[in-house]
């Protein structure tokens, strides 16, 4: 175990992931848990003694009192940290807390057979034009699902109010916390639209935010250990910019025109930075794909017309790559090694395979799986699996949802 203490974390990752471990049995050093941007490791489910099935994120140190040399245990970003794994416990180990369970690491010279997820590997056992088949489905589904919950919002609050909550939770994505998600319902936009209503133009900005984050579930802190461009201090000023010019014509009045244009993704992107100043290109797709084209589509499924709600599944099908994240990066090239840029609707259908069956671990019942004819347990859930590797020794993106 000497030579394993002496290595760098990335390789004791590497040997994690692809199952270099000496057993499958992972021994917990303390038998407790205790307390801890974000884990090495997503997701990752352990079968206890008793059949208990333990879901989480896991952490790796070579030393488990690296947790709090590395400063994790007063980090939100680790507050989702179930499992610790490290090499070596040593004196300084943190004491027990109720949080998380610290896992010994014992290394092996050879991957373990069965380790990892059984669809690893699939484009070396499928056709890749199979495998983007079914990302693209799996999108639609997705997109299927957000223009019923949009349907749900419009008719609920109105077209006006549902356009807001969805956009105000999309300038929030890739944050941690539900701070944005929280704040469409905790600020309506009704209320703040009559209230910059009486302002001069140049006033509204900066009222705009000052409601804004009074409604934010902790203080927008601009001096963050994040890149500029994800830090919640930004992102809320610019949607205060947004929200502040759609005053006098109305959200639905500023997007309506763009949106219905030859390339509507690409003037909604344009009339967005405009309103919303320093919001980067991706960011703004992000916000079009995910916030305004499903409650457009509701709009027009609900007022019964079928040519708009035919133009807006076209622009989704043909939106351009949203970015990477780690579940993007993680399914199609780490899991199933595909190659190639990863358009919008395969973004999203990555999204919804990870978020309906890789996350719950329901495996057997994923369309992946079916095509490959695999099937883990008679119940169609996966009960053992190492974790989704969120990171590498460079640091991690934020791509869109």
């Amino acid at each position: 175990m000497g030579r394993w203490v002496e290595l760098s974390e990335e390789a004791v990752c590497r040997a994690w992931e692809e199952g270099r471990v000496k057993s499958a049995v992972v021994q917990s050093l303390d038998g407790g848990r205790h307390r801890g941007p974000g884990p090495d490791f997503r997701d990752a489910r352990f079968s206890t003694e008793t059949g208990q099935i333990l879901t989480g994120d896991l952490e790796v140190h070579r030393l488990a009192a690296d947790w709090l040399t590395h400063g994790h245990d007063a980090d939100p970003a680790y507050r989702s940290v179930r499992f610790h794994l490290v090499v070596r416990a040593g004196p300084e180990a943190p004491a027990p807390s109720g949080e998380f369970i610290t896992l010994a690491f014992e290394p092996g010279d050879v991957p373990l057979p069965g380790w990892g997820e059984p669809c690893r590997g699939a484009a070396r056992r499928l056709v890749p034009e199979e495998l983007w088949a079914i990302l693209r489905t799996a999108g639609r589904e997705r997109f299927a699902a957000k223009v019923a919950r949009a349907r749900t919002l419009i008719l609920l609050f109105g077209r006006e109010e549902a356009l807001y909550r969805l956009l105000v939770r999309a300038f929030g994505y890739g944050l941690p916390g539900p701070g944005f998600g929280l704040l469409g319902f905790r600020v309506s936009w009704t209320r703040l639209r009559a209230e910059l209503a009486g302002l001069p133009a140049d006033q509204r900005p900066a009222r705009a935010y000052g409601v804004l984050a009074e409604g934010f579930d902790r203080p927008p802190d601009p001096v963050s250990p994040v890149r500029p461009a994800n830090r919640a201090g930004l992102r809320l000023r610019q949607l205060a910019s947004l929200l502040a010019v759609a005053v006098d014509q109305g959200l639905w009045g500023l997007f309506e025109g763009p949106i219905f244009r030859p390339d509507p993704i690409r003037a909604a992107v344009a009339s967005l930075r405009v309103a919303a100043p320093g919001l980067g290109v991706g960011r703004a797709r992000v916000i079009v794909v995910n916030a305004l084209l499903p409650v457009v589509a509701a709009w027009a499924g609900l007022t019964g017309d079928d040519g708009a709600v035919d133009r807006v599944r076209a622009a989704w099908d043909a939106a351009p790559g949203l970015g990477s994240n780690f579940i993007t990066r993680y399914l199609p090239g780490r899991v199933w090694k595909l190659d190639g840029p990863i358009p919008a609707a395969e973004h999203q259908g990555c999204l919804y395979l990870y978020e309906d069956f890789c996350r719950p671990g329901r495996c057997g019942a994923c369309p992946v799986n079916e095509k490959l004819g695999v099937y883990s347990e008679r119940d169609g859930h996966f009960r053992g699996c190492a974790g989704r590797r969120q990171r590498t020794a460079a640091r991690p993106g934020q791509g869109g949802r």
